[in-house]
């Protein structure tokens, strides 16, 4: 502070700044928040080396805890564990959909995947209650043609509803994943939906009835808070197969 501002700014009072919904475009970040929660969305289409596969990723902090979670990096070079480096640049560590089991790019080499990921955000709007996100991934090609991934985000009273839509041509098998925190757990189903108690109230609910939370395993239920470390964490998994579109619908909200 000293360097930066000078003597006066030592003794001036904190001052608590009004944090706002943004879009940073150029790096394809957006944000929403709430009262008590906000939300980071990744939505970008990359010129170069594609870092982690993580397109229309969504991270969700509330009361101050990452509920809907980021994996981390791990490691560049981890000789030992060669499947546990590719699983935490992968898509299968981030909150997005997988089609049919495959990666939406392909590494071929330590630092490149191929081909490079397009997203674009159709909709941004914010309020004073309300915020909604609209963003579309169509690179996924398969042989039966496009296969497009659409993420919608609304907020409203901290109250998250995020929807999935799958759109394309045949029949296909659709994974959805949440990585949690480690507490996550399961409270029950009924009918077609997944109910889940993630941390301090807060609740989730995903409208499938072919779901499980994935612990400690080579391709799930890790994260990786700083360089070198890992530990295990939630990942709910939650399946669909059909005829597109494929559509998931969840709602997360805090409990009375």
């Amino acid at each position: 502070m000293l360097w930066l501002f000078g003597p006066d700014a030592v003794t001036k009072p904190a001052v608590k700044k009004q944090r706002k919904s943004t879009a940073f475009s150029s790096g394809g970040y957006y944000t929403l928040r709430g009262e008590k929660s906000w939300a980071m969305f990744r939505c970008h289409s990359y010129r170069t080396r594609v870092g982690h596969v993580d397109p229309l990723h969504v991270d969700l902090w509330a009361d101050g805890v990452n509920l809907l979670r980021d994996s981390g990096s791990y490691g560049y070079f981890i000789p030992k564990e060669p499947q546990l480096e590719y699983y935490f640049k992968s898509v299968w560590a981030h909150n997005t959909v997988i089609v049919d089991g495959i990666e939406p790019a392909q590494l071929i080499s330590r630092f490149m995947w191929w081909p490079l990921l397009k997203s674009k955000i159709l909709k941004f709007a914010t309020g004073e209650s309300r915020g909604e996100l609209l963003g579309e991934n169509p690179s996924r090609c398969r042989s039966s043609g496009k296969i497009t991934h659409r993420r919608h985000i609304i907020v409203e009273n901290d109250r998250w509803k995020i929807t999935d839509e799958i759109v394309g041509q045949g029949e296909h098998s659709v994974e959805l994943r949440w990585q949690l925190p480690e507490t996550a757990h399961a409270v029950g189903s009924k009918q077609d939906l997944t109910q889940v108690n993630l941390s301090n109230g807060w609740h989730l609910e995903v409208n499938s009835n072919e779901a499980a939370i994935l612990r400690a395993e080579p391709n799930a239920g890790y994260e990786s808070l700083f360089y070198g470390y890992k530990q295990p964490s939630a990942t709910l998994s939650i399946k669909k197969e059909g005829r597109l579109p494929i559509v998931f619908r969840s709602v997360i909200w805090k409990m009375d």
